[in-house]
């Protein structure tokens, strides 16, 4: 992403919560950088407000004279099922999906409707939040993160901000690090409960399964230079969402099920619910 906003004559900084990544990405940049382009990086946790201002302020004061041309809120982390994810896992994943794009906007949107250069603000969700298919903790993160970006609009077009525009981009699956996202995990919110009580076997299954949806990822996920084109091209024509489907190896057309969902969701019958079912009270049913 970094690279393809230099193309565009930006000044770019970084927001990692890991030290060695932020390194890597900001040496990367440096060295692809056109001249007179800045590249400065920031250590944060887009979880904490208090982090997300420190490194505000210190875009503000290295990049002072520079107007804020775009914001995307891009960070993201894996979670469990709604079943089976425990409290620590709703936290994190929480904290870092949903709180984590409230903070970016609380803090950077302000500085934006401040000035008048036109600017754009844009989340990175998931085509999970808009058809829940699977990973029940990160959909559901991701359904408020769409939400989130659909409000934000809103109070902006009510308040006359018309100069900030907000975009929401909804990869499907996509070559990128989210499933060792757990490396970065703190310790308060680590869970090792559900871990401890696996079997030998049942644990070498579950990295067996880690390890082949990895390489599914790796083999047919979107790579993340076309996933960034395509949402600056979308962003440039004025488009809310950039979708992305029809990935190699993936079974379901996206808009075709987004369409079946939302269009079922108002019908008689959902096209993704069980269908009719009466409700009656335990004692009236049968006994067995």
């Amino acid at each position: 992403m970094g690279q393809q906003l230099q193309a565009k004559g930006m000044h770019v900084a970084i927001l990692d919560v890991e030290p060695a990544a932020l390194e890597v990405g900001l040496a990367s940049l440096r060295a692809s950088a056109p001249e007179g382009s800045r590249v400065e990086g920031y250590i944060c946790d887009v979880s904490s407000l208090a982090q997300v201002e420190e490194a505000a302020a210190g875009v503000a004061q290295d990049f002072a004279g520079s107007p804020i041309g775009f914001v995307c809120a891009n960070a993201g982390v894996a979670g469990g099922g709604i079943l089976t994810a425990t409290e620590a896992d709703w936290d994190w994943v929480l904290g870092v999906n949903v709180k984590g794009v409230a903070w970016m906007m609380r803090t950077f949107v302000p500085l934006m409707q401040a000035q008048s250069y036109p600017s754009v603000f844009c989340t990175t969700a998931s085509i999970l939040g808009l058809v829940p298919m699977s990973s029940g903790v990160y959909g559901a993160s991701k359904a408020a993160a769409v939400a989130m970006c659909e409000l934000l609009q809103k109070e902006l077009s009510i308040a006359g901000d018309d100069h900030v525009s907000v975009h929401c981009l909804c990869p499907p699956i996509a070559q990128t690090n989210i499933l060792a996202s757990g490396r970065n995990r703190p310790e308060e919110l680590t869970d090792n409960s559900k871990a401890a009580a696996l079997t030998q076997e049942e644990a070498a299954a579950a990295e067996l399964a880690g390890q082949a949806i990895g390489a599914f990822y790796a083999a047919h996920g979107e790579k993340p230079e076309t996933v960034v084109a395509a949402m600056i091209d979308n962003v440039e024509k004025g488009m809310f969402f950039t979708i992305l489907d029809n990935v190699e190896g993936y079974e379901y057309n996206i808009r075709e099920q987004i369409a079946r969902r939302m269009g079922g969701q108002i019908s008689e019958q959902g096209a993704l619910g069980p269908g009719a079912h009466t409700l009656r009270s335990p004692a009236s049913q049968e006994q067995n």
